[in-house]
């Protein structure tokens, strides 16, 4: 690799730093919740006109992102593990083709054999585990798949395009592959039509999205427009930012989990790379498990990140309903996915 001359090093000091400020200001937005002065959708309003702010960092972003952090190949086998667009084609690769999918469902039917609730709902399982393979391949092993990139600035998938049939959206597109969308409302925000229509994803990506929404609800609503996408037994892929340990903000990662739980979804990967959370989700149900409003605000609270808690006061954070105490009991594949996930060093 060539050495990186002073002034590509000043180039890509003001790229980090234009990153930095977003950052810094999606952290204002989430205190100024807090304060309550406005509402969440009233900042969020205010925030999608900033135009020039936003253009900005998506221009940084993209330059980041292609320059420094991601060198990729379209071999899906080709994978740096601390590459999120790598390790997602991968998931999906396993998921769909390579039997994770049919794991899982010759799973549920054991479960129901012996008697036990299964996490999918009946309708959306195989009539038997002999004809789980052709079951799934009927459903999802044509590929390209339908993926829908939320928060994609640049349309990383489409060096995937034997893989996915991407659908790119973001508020600030880097380029002209990704529609300018606002996906929090479902609202074109350039005039031009998008046409998203239900049930026909086979994967959603929210990568490096949910922590930049300033309110937990938002975060939530995120989850639910996206569980209204989803084919069923769909794949969502949440992946965020975190340079920590692993077990640094467990609490945060458990209680999203929960959380997505509640809707419907059930996790079945959670990777902790050097500086990111990376989990797949399945849609288990039809229709969505969580719809009057007043049980998805009391559940948005526990979609949470560390710059919440620092932003909010203490009388509010500390009066969150504890829902993980409400939660089924973990199943045994439960329990040893959360052993899989301990440190190597554990």
């Amino acid at each position: 690799m060539n050495r990186l001359t002073v002034q590509d090093n000043k180039i890509l000091y003001y790229q980090y730093l234009r990153v930095f400020v977003y950052v810094f200001i999606c952290i204002v937005l989430s205190a100024c919740l807090h304060v309550g002065s406005k509402t969440d959708n009233e900042i969020w309003g205010e925030h999608l006109k900033k135009t020039e702010t936003l253009m900005e960092y998506a221009t940084s972003m993209h330059s980041l992102a292609t320059s420094v952090w991601e060198q990729r190949t379209s071999d899906p086998s080709d994978v740096d593990l601390n590459d999120r667009i790598k390790w997602t084609a991968k998931s999906c690769c396993e998921y769909f083709r390579e039997g994770e999918l049919v794991k899982m469902l010759q799973k549920d039917l054991r479960r129901l054999q012996f008697g036990n609730p299964s996490q999918v709902e009946e309708s959306l399982l195989p009539p038997d585990e002999q004809g789980a393979l052709t079951y799934v391949e009927n459903m999802f092993n044509k590929s390209p798949w339908a993926l829908l990139d939320v928060g994609s600035c640049y349309n990383p998938f489409s060096h995937y395009s034997s893989l996915f049939n991407t659908t790119a959206v973001d508020i600030a597109p880097a380029t002209k592959t990704v529609y300018k969308y606002d996906f929090l409302t479902m609202t074109s925000l350039s005039g031009e039509e998008v046409i998203l229509k239900e049930e026909s994803f086979d994967v959603v990506v929210f990568s490096l999205l949910l922590s930049y929404f300033p309110s937990p609800s938002q975060r939530v609503q995120c989850c639910v427009n996206a569980y209204a996408l989803l084919k069923p037994l769909g794949a969502l892929v949440i992946i965020e930012p975190d340079s920590s340990h692993q077990n640094k903000n467990a609490h945060m990662i458990h209680s999203w989990k929960t959380v997505l739980h509640t809707l419907g979804y059930q996790r079945w990967r959670y990777v902790k790379l050097k500086h990111l959370h990376c989990m797949c989700f399945r849609k288990c149900f039809s229709e969505i498990q969580v719809k009057d409003s007043q049980t998805l605000k009391d559940i948005s609270n526990h979609m949470f990140t560390p710059q919440d808690q620092e932003t909010g006061d203490k009388e509010t954070t500390s009066e969150l309903p504890n829902i993980t105490n409400t939660t089924l009991p973990l199943t045994e594949s439960e329990v040893l996915e959360d052993f899989n996930n301990l440190p190597n060093d554990f």
